[in-house]
């Protein structure tokens, strides 16, 4: 079962210029698109904060993809922002250039080079690094240890069940998962080439493809258990799935958008010529432009809400309270002020609740049905949302009036009594396992 014996790596000089070259393009791109607007980029962003400044995490992260970061930050000496544009950048071009010479096994010609950089400009990969940095890790991993691994053994198993152990969550088991499958079809296609040769493919001493096989099943398995005992939460299955194509959703379409430059630049030589060259480059710029406004929210209306949020703490309105919202505003409250809102728990009736959807009419309504005072609370963050004290909050639910807010609330509600889900208190496990003392 050697999957390298045939493999011709090509110009390796050529392919690790590649590599650098667009990195920097891509470094170049993110750096002047603007500010971040991806809300799992603050995840990571916020979580790499706290843990350069305390040693440990704001909210349970698998801890491996921060730990490379912190330390990639930590070597370069680069700031938070900075940090991240170019590590994801590298991630991404070796993420692509790896597979890339999975499924080309002949010498890269130099179209095939521009079309890779046109791959990772098109404004659907283009977000990749963003929305899914740490499943980018880890198929970074899988894709070296492909590249690399002349056979399966014994600690090729067993560094991929270490990294499942520490990185473990519902989208790396459908990727380890994939790439099994992945590994299945090479065995199984090397099995009919063998027939064909009048070999036999299952030996008694092949281990490696039995070694293979049993992990794939152990990875079934492992994933029904986890669905029924519920370690994904209640909604666990539904959970699973959507992590799973979430996954297929971005990294499938990228791999076939490869294998389809391979298979047509192998065989359509005139492809390979000036013209081609020149029609791939002003297909990248036009991507490239596109990227630059390619948005996930809108960053000026977080950095409005922060504004109005810092004025009503130094004003002193606010300053003892504790203010809870969901996971965007932890975020980017925390990267950008070191003020930690609060996702979970049961909010006194005097802390505040960050609440989206309260137009001007909505805070009329509010304004004609409630005396605003010391009591009940609300502050005008922009146009559209406010923060409310949780006395306020609760009358409204309770009064059901007005009756369009109310139900906007019960919407809203942050699930402050939510059970922690074992996949929680697992990740907790983690990032205490990895956290500077």
């Amino acid at each position: 079962m050697r999957y390298s014996a045939t493999r011709n790596d090509g110009n390796v000089l050529h392919q690790f210029a590649s590599v650098i070259i667009l990195t920097l393009l891509l470094w170049l791109v993110y750096t002047f698109s603007g500010e971040l607007s991806f809300a799992n980029s603050y995840t990571t962003l916020s979580n790499l904060k706290s843990y350069t400044e305390s040693g440990k995490f704001i909210s349970p992260s698998e801890p491996l993809p921060v730990v490379i970061l912190y330390y990639w930050k930590h070597v370069t000496g680069l700031n938070y922002l900075t940090a991240f544009h170019l590590f994801v950048a590298l991630l991404f071009s070796l993420v692509i250039h790896l597979v890339f010479s999975l499924l080309q096994q002949s010498k890269w010609k130099m179209n095939q080079y521009f079309s890779l950089f046109l791959i990772a400009t098109i404004p659907y990969f283009y977000e990749i690094p963003f929305v899914m940095f740490n499943e980018l890790v880890v198929v970074f991993v899988f894709a070296l240890l492909m590249k690399i691994a002349k056979e399966w053994n014994l600690v090729s198993f067993f560094g991929i069940f270490l990294l499942a152990y520490i990185s473990i969550n519902s989208a790396l088991l459908a990727g380890i998962f994939f790439v099994s499958a992945y590994f299945i079809f090479l065995t199984v296609k090397k099995g009919r080439e063998q027939r064909m040769k009048t070999t036999v493919f299952f030996k008694k001493k092949d281990i490696p493809g039995m070694m293979l096989i049993a992990y794939f099943i152990f990875l079934v398995v492992l994933l029904i258990w986890a669905v029924k005992s519920d370690f994904f939460g209640v909604s666990g299955f539904s959970f699973v799935v959507s992590r799973y194509f979430f996954l297929l959703r971005y990294l499938l379409p990228l791999v076939l958008a490869m294998a389809l430059v391979s298979f047509l630049f192998n065989e359509e030589k005139e492809l390979n010529g000036s013209i081609s060259t020149a029609i791939i480059i002003v297909l990248a710029a036009v991507c490239v432009y596109y990227d630059t406004r390619k948005k996930e929210f809108n960053p000026d209306e977080l950095h409005g809400l922060k504004k109005q949020v810092d004025a009503l703490r130094a004003s002193g309105k606010i300053s003892s309270r504790l203010i809870y919202g969901d996971s965007l505003h932890r975020d980017f409250m925390y990267f950008h002020t070191s003020l930690l809102v609060q996702t979970r728990g049961i909010p006194d009736k005097r802390d505040f609740l960050i609440v989206p959807g309260i137009w001007k009419a909505d805070r009329k309504e509010i304004d004609n049905n409630y005396k605003i005072d010391s009591y009940y609370q609300y502050y005008q963050l922009d146009n559209r949302t406010v923060l409310m004290n949780r006395v306020l909050f609760d009358r409204i639910i309770k009064n059901n009036s007005p009756a369009a807010v109310a139900f906007l609330l019960k919407e809203r509600m942050y699930n402050k009594n939510e059970k922690e889900t074992a996949y929680e208190l697992y990740l907790k496990k983690l990032d205490g396992d990895f956290a500077k003392n």
